[in-house]
């Protein structure tokens, strides 16, 4: 017999049947890792490079991940909901879908492109954007929260001695407690709506409703880059990048000098918003947006008050976007008005805008599906707030103006 030729043989068999095998992971998840629309099904799973801990969708419809001891310490909570699929969309959203498609459950982080799920060695489930910036994560116990990180409903931090929790309560208040369950500290938000807890990049802490807005803050802007720490002694302290407190149980520092801004603020100076273009595609509505901007200096506390009032947001929110964040108000204007038209959070429309800054509203609109000559693109021009109005009637007085 010829020994080589049985070996080719063999080898050539061998190969034929890792085949299909390699397609399917070239074309599914890695170990560790789901990218963008990637998927897992029932049964299927990611396994940490370490082998200590899985992320699986269970027969019940739950997705949870686990130590290797089998003992699971997150799920979805979504037993019994008919999940047959886990997918990371396009748009950066994980969705467990039902045989019918119907997203059953998710994580609300749409408007992150190129997004990448992960269940790393350290056991915590992580989504992260493009740029390698963590957009949510969950998992085993954490005793911090770093930039863009966020607690929702019963979530919570743990001293690492495990003697004191930080949680964020389903009415709304977030609470400091020690291992007996008294309260140490708590934000006085009872009934506020509160839903989510969120670790801003210019370090401030915010509570927001399930529209996105905020109804407490630390006030601390002006700290990028900084970190929530639950202490072994029951403090719930904010440190900076450097490693010093500046906020500890609801009192700010007084002797920590805050950053004049962010290092990775985008500032708009207001005497340079002639040269503010949105880039909608549509001469006019840029020509609008472009003369909104103005009025809305002019008078930001009516500017402010009527896109509060118009799409039920926040003034802090606004003010916060436009006084601390630099963001024009044109801008603003259309984070809201893409939200209400799209059906999406107001939050995932600011993130998608903050990644894709200086894209233009054209190109941007198209990326979150809203195709030019479109009804939503019209819906987006469609004035029914009054401010786009004032804007046009502006330009219409200077052209007048010009050809007299």
């Amino acid at each position: 017999m010829d020994i080589k030729k049985a070996e080719r043989t063999l080898l050539t068999a061998f190969v034929l049947f890792l085949a299909p095998l390699a397609v399917y992971a070239g074309n599914g998840a890695t170990q560790d890792t789901l990218a963008q629309n990637q998927k897992i099904r029932v049964s299927e799973e990611l396994r940490s490079t370490n082998g200590q801990y899985t992320l699986v969708l269970q027969g019940d419809g739950n997705l949870v991940a686990a130590d290797s001891q089998g003992r699971s310490f997150w799920s979805s909570n979504t037993v019994g909901s008919g999940a047959i699929e886990c997918v990371l969309q396009g748009d950066g959203n994980l969705v467990l879908k039902d045989r019918n498609g119907r997203g059953v459950w998710a994580t609300s982080t749409e408007g992150y492109k190129n997004a990448r799920l992960m269940i790393q060695d350290d056991g915590n489930l992580v989504i992260y954007n493009e740029r390698g910036l963590v957009v949510w994560a969950k998992g085993r116990i954490r005793d911090s929260l770093s930039r863009d990180e966020n607690l929702l409903v019963n979530e919570f931090i743990r001293s690492q001695n495990r003697k004191y929790t930080l949680i964020l309560q389903g009415d709304g208040n977030l609470v400091a407690r020690d291992n007996q369950g008294k309260g140490i500290w708590n934000s006085k938000t009872v009934g506020s709506g509160a839903i989510e807890c969120v670790l801003q990049g210019d370090g401030n802490l915010l509570l927001k409703d399930r529209n996105g807005r905020v109804v407490w803050a630390t006030n601390t802007d002006g700290f990028s880059n900084a970190r929530l720490l639950m202490e072994d002694d029951g403090r719930v302290v904010l440190y900076q990048e450097s490693g010093n407190a500046f906020w500890t149980n609801g009192n700010i520092h007084p002797n920590i000098q805050r950053e004049t801004a962010p290092p990775d603020a985008q500032r708009v100076d207001k005497d340079s918003l002639s040269s503010y273009n949105a880039n909608t595609g549509d001469y006019e509505f840029d020509n609008a947006l472009n003369n909104l901007n103005h009025i809305a200096y002019a008078d930001l506390n009516n500017f402010t008050n009527q896109l509060s009032s118009t799409f039920g947001i926040s003034k802090p929110w606004i003010e916060n976007l436009v006084k601390r964040e630099n963001i024009p108000p044109a801008d603003v204007y259309m984070i809201a008005r893409t939200a209400s038209v799209t059906n999406r959070t107001i939050n995932a429309v600011e993130r998608y805008y903050k990644d894709n800054r200086g894209q233009g509203w054209g190109v941007m609109a198209q990326r979150l599906g809203i195709k030019p000559g479109s009804p939503e693109f019209h819906a987006l021009k469609k004035d029914d707030t009054g401010l786009l109005s004032k804007g046009r009637r502006q330009d219409r007085r200077k052209n007048d103006k010009s050809n007299k």
